[in-house]
């Protein structure tokens, strides 16, 4: 186990999981192992059920529960995220029933058992107003009833979560591809580098919040975090795969690299000398697909600023932006793969 002696990284729902699977049969890893497949079975489950009430084929489901990603860290690494899988599919199933509050509860347990899968949040509020207030508020509430018996650790109820921060690199800005490629670094760099990727992130969430599809926005939302983020283990993609089921053709040839790929990231960090084409196969190759279809702008921005969907013209300023970003990033990684200067090769 690694940093056995720091203090949890894991918020209420996710101690909540853990502790009752140790109530239950203490001391066994595959014990613990078994409870995260039940959970997984749970998740292709509601899956199937959100794919049929959503008007999708449930043998979609498939594409989740059969894939290598899933297989590797829920039935062999245990990873807790299947849970967040779990609740955020019974979050969209709630709410789809009018169960608004509910939905916010549920998706305050997602939450706390995994941070980011509260991106999902803007596709949720699509509805009414005093629905969206009715959501967040029992989202709010059910976080602050989490919390509250650990009120009396002030800050250090976020246990090692700084530490793991800083160790990835949020700070020095070497967790975020696109960075890496400039060979920029620093916290100047990345404070940037945040601050256009939240700009960015706000924009897609507002487009998804217009629009109201919440299982299509909710995936795209996944995605995009996740392709902001680009985080080092490939367990993180568990959550935006699990929603590719709903993508449109807009997103699905970005989610396709990506779901195909994202094992790859084992190689980077298990090869001898860390090589980088990985990440360059992954994120590289995941950003653009994005920006070559336009999704990660392209249509989804020209609906925003012009009130325009793509079938209303192909060519709109939303796809020339598109396209721009899916550029500059091929551009960087020809520079990256051709010997051009890296974080690596920079320091020496």
């Amino acid at each position: 186990m690694n940093r056995k002696f720091a203090p949890t990284i894991y918020p209420p729902a996710a101690q909540a999981l853990f502790r009752g699977s140790y109530a239950v049969h203490r001391d066994s890893v595959v014990w613990t192992k078994l409870v995260f497949v039940g959970v997984d079975a749970v998740a292709i489950l509601l899956l199937g059920l959100l794919l049929r009430r959503s008007g999708r084929a449930p043998e979609r489901a498939l594409l989740y529960a059969w894939h290598p990603l899933a297989l590797i860290e829920v039935g062999h690494s245990g990873h807790v995220d299947v849970a967040a899988v779990t609740l955020l599919l019974g979050s969209l199933l709630l709410l789809g029933r009018k169960r608004v509050v509910a939905a916010g509860a549920v998706l305050a347990a997602a939450t706390l058992v995994k941070f980011y899968a509260l991106a999902i949040l803007p596709a949720l509020l699509a509805g009414s107003r005093r629905a969206a207030l009715r959501l967040v508020g029992a989202l709010v509430a059910a976080a602050g009833l989490a919390y509250l018996p650990f009120l009396g650790v002030g800050t250090r109820v976020l246990g090692y979560l700084p530490g793991y921060l800083e160790e990835e690199g949020f700070d020095s800005g070497s967790r975020f591809y696109a960075l890496r490629l400039t060979g920029l670094e620093g916290a100047t760099a990345a404070a940037v580098y945040q601050a256009v990727a939240v700009a960015l992130l706000g924009l897609v969430a507002i487009t998804v919040w217009r629009r109201g599809a919440a299982a299509e926005g909710a995936a795209l939302l996944l995605v995009v975090t996740l392709l902001a983020a680009t985080p080092a283990y490939p367990w993180y993609a568990l959550l935006p795969l699990a929603f590719l089921p709903f993508a449109g053709p807009r997103l699905l040839a970005a989610g396709s690299v990506l779901a195909g790929t994202i094992l790859l990231l084992y190689v980077q960090q298990k090869a001898p000398g860390n090589p980088e084409w990985p990440l360059h196969v992954v994120w590289g190759g995941s950003t653009v697909a994005l920006g070559i279809v336009g999704s990660f702008v392209g249509g989804l921005l020209g609906y925003l600023l012009f009130d325009k969907d793509v079938g209303e013209g192909a060519l709109q300023a939303s796809g020339l932006i598109g396209s721009i970003i899916g550029a500059v990033i091929a551009l960087l990684i020809y520079r990256a793969v051709t010997g051009g200067p890296t974080p690596r090769t920079a320091r020496r």
